[in-house]
């Protein structure tokens, strides 16, 4: 049997073996119309939006304006405000939901948001190191070109 997603819009978690939802989700299984109390039309919004998606209508889902930050922030290169976004949400959850909230939830989501806080870091570092890579190739070159690299 090979493995599959949570069958929950917008989780990414694994399904439990034989199953259709992950172990958080596992309940949705016996009754799919089952809401949580935190559930405040989070899974409604969630399969709409990826209708949406699939059906090539995603730019009307969001403002022009946020569009046209998006897209000014893309260009930057950087990844410094996604890493700061990331650490002020896990923050966030681990001073609020961490209180009130269900464990498991938490723990899950806290795992995803550091997973995402360690990819984007190390992807920051990797463009950070590929621009010092290439600043040495380029120094090098001219120090050749001078006749200062080839010394033997």
């Amino acid at each position: 049997m090979s493995s599959r997603r949570c069958a929950r819009p917008g989780c990414r978690a694994w399904a439990v073996r034989g199953a259709t939802y992950c172990y958080a989700h596992r309940a949705l299984e016996t009754n799919p119309d089952e809401t949580t109390e935190t559930d405040d039309g989070r899974l409604a919004r969630s399969a709409g939006f990826a209708r949406a998606v699939r059906s090539g209508q995603a730019d009307r889902l969001i403002e022009q304006a946020v569009q046209q930050v998006i897209r000014q922030a893309g260009e930057e290169g950087s990844l410094q405000q996604e890493i700061g976004a990331l650490r002020i949400v896990l923050q966030r959850v681990i001073a609020m939901d961490a209180l009130d909230g269900d464990p498991a939830q938490t723990a899950a989501t806290v795992a995803r948001l550091v997973d995402s806080l360690v990819r984007a870091v190390k992807m920051q570092r990797a463009l950070e190191g590929d621009l010092a890579d290439d600043l040495a190739g380029a120094l090098t070159t001219v120090l050749i070109e001078m006749g200062l690299g080839d010394e033997r």
